[in-house]
């Protein structure tokens, strides 16, 4: 890594894994075939278009539990929903995959969490009370996030790579 002032390495990122992989002589109607299937196997909602004739993108939102244990025995465990977005531009031979906008949510509401960055501490951190059951939440989400994530991207490279059934 190059050199950064201190003010660029200290500012927060919003979580994101993207990453552009080859697929060699595989069409474009193919990987979005495959992409289809693995979105809709993967994402409450789907979204295709076509950008021009040589880019196809499918989006959609998606969502991981995770518990959080409590930071004491007789704490209780808590769980949370990650809703995030996730988005795959396919070209002849080729994709880019980019899941992204990773928000914490309880019970269907937005927590004081709000998006995961690449923060140490939550946003709104105030006070000593909690504040270590705070930052043990969000670190254990993000722990949480990237290893479902990392999951997910080896489930599309996987799904990507093989033949689907409409294929001959």
């Amino acid at each position: 890594m190059g050199w950064l002032p201190m003010w660029a390495m200290a500012q927060d990122t919003t979580v994101a894994y993207s990453d552009v992989i080859r697929v060699d002589g595989v069409s474009k109607n193919d990987l979005s075939s495959r992409g289809r299937v693995w979105f809709t196997e993967h994402f409450k909602s789907v979204k295709e278009q076509k950008l021009d004739s040589e880019i196809v993108v499918l989006s959609g939102k998606g969502m991981y539990k995770t518990v959080i244990p409590g930071k004491s025995l007789l704490d209780s465990k808590d769980t949370y929903e990650i809703y995030f977005g996730g988005t795959v531009w396919i070209k002849d031979g080729r994709y880019k995959y980019q899941f992204t906008d990773y928000e914490i949510q309880k019970d269907g509401v937005t927590t004081e969490y709000g998006t995961l960055t690449s923060a140490t501490d939550p946003p709104n951190i105030k006070g000593l009370m909690g504040k270590g059951s705070k930052r043990s939440t969000w670190q254990g989400c993000r722990k949480d996030v990237g290893k479902q994530t990392e999951e997910l991207i080896e489930s599309l490279k996987s799904a990507m790579t093989k033949p689907s059934a409409t294929e001959f």
